[in-house]
Parts: C-alpha cells; sequence; structure tokens
C-alpha cells in the first residue's frame, strides 16, 4: 500500500523536477537576453534591443502559461528574477526612446519583480547621464536626472516590509545613493559650463579692449 502512495508522489515530484529545471533554463535565457538588450541600448543600438525585448516577452508569457499549474515554482525567486531583468530591459528603452514608462500591466508581469526591475533602471540612467555629461548635452542629463528622480520618489512611497516586497527597501536606498551622485555629477558639470562661458566672455572682452 505504501508502495503505491509513494509511487504516486514520485510521479508528481517527476513532473515538477523536470518542470523546474525546465524553468531554470529558459529563466537564465531571460536574464542572457535582457543584459544583451541593456547593452545594445547604451550602445544606441535600439532596433537590436526592441527584437530582444520582444522575444523575451513572449518566452515569459509562455512560461507563465506553462506554470500555471505549478504557482510554487512561478513565484520562485529565479523566475521573479527573470522578470526583474525584463522589466529594467523594456523600461529603459522607453524611456530612451522617449515613450510613457510602461506598466506591469503592459509588460504582463507581476508587481514585486516590476517594482524591483524599475529600481534597476536607476543605475542605467545614471550611466546615460555621463554619457551626456561627456558630450556636453546637458539639457538630456538633466533629462535623465528627472527621470531618476521621478523613479525614486515613486518607490519611496512604498514602505512596505521585505516579506511583502522583498528587497524594495534595499533599492530605495541605492536609488536615493545613485541619485545624490547623479545631482553631483551633472551639478559640477553645469558649473563647469558657466565657468568656461564666463572665461571665454572675458577673453572676448579682453581681446577687443586690447
Amino acid at each position: 500500500m505504501l508502495n503505491n502512495i509513494i509511487s504516486k508522489i514520485r510521479k508528481v515530484l517527476d513532473e515538477k523536477d523536470q518542470v523546474r529545471e525546465s524553468t531554470l533554463k529558459i529563466t537564465r535565457e531571460v536574464v542572457r537576453l535582457s543584459s544583451e538588450a541593456i547593452r545594445s541600448l547604451h550602445r544606441g543600438d535600439f532596433q537590436t534591443a526592441e527584437n530582444l525585448i520582444k522575444e523575451i516577452k513572449i518566452m515569459l508569457e509562455n512560461l507563465a502559461s506553462e506554470l500555471k499549474e505549478h504557482p510554487e515554482i512561478y513565484f520562485s525567486g529565479y523566475v521573479y528574477s527573470a522578470y526583474q531583468e525584463y522589466v529594467e530591459a523594456a523600461v529603459l528603452s522607453s524611456i530612451l526612446k522617449g515613450d510613457k514608462i510602461p506598466s506591469p500591466e503592459d509588460l504582463k508581469t507581476p508587481y514585486v519583480p516590476y517594482l524591483l526591475g524599475l529600481g534597476d533602471v536607476v543605475g542605467e540612467l545614471r550611466r546615460q547621464l555621463l554619457d551626456a555629461i561627456r558630450k556636453d548635452q546637458l539639457e538630456k542629463g538633466e533629462f535623465f536626472l528627472g527621470v531618476i528622480e521621478e523613479i525614486y520618489e515613486a518607490l519611496s512611497t512604498l514602505g512596505y516590509p521585505n516579506a511583502i516586497v522583498p528587497g524594495l527597501r534595499h533599492k530605495c536606498d541605492v536609488a536615493r545613493s545613485i541619485l545624490e551622485k547623479a545631482r553631483g555629477d551633472l551639478t559640477n558639470a553645469i558649473h563647469r559650463e558657466r565657468l568656461l562661458k564666463g572665461i571665454k566672455s572675458l577673453a572676448e572682452k579682453l581681446n577687443v579692449q586690447s
């Protein structure tokens, strides 16, 4: 009798183990493609990034459908990490293209990894801000600083414990630190530009007088 019970349990667990292994493979690929999409965005290759993001979205939609009967796997950390990386790539893409920030419903993403992915976008935006400063595109830098501030302020209103949104407080702390550094980066660049303009103006006046 007990052998029959164990046999039945083994069959169920074998199926779950196979699903888990398949899910791990898919989520690793999602993370890899998301990183590739973000690198493409930083290079300005928006078409490649868009194609990758569309591919990732389809992969995750198929995965969600396959895991309907396995909620304990769907709500696991590695699946949420894959969603988080996808959100980071998709939101960054929308910002850089001048589109509105997509919602969880737009991306078909659970709320928790959406929030964590949104927090990760802040670091990528500082990189964009620094690139804008190097190219003397200070207005563009001000735009990125504004988006960083908007994301931080939005996330900081969600004062939930880790039991509800694991890792969110840490994301907010990191975002605040990045915001302060980004603000300092841009302020220094603006002061430097004003100083250079002042020196140039003074030099032109001295040349005229001489």
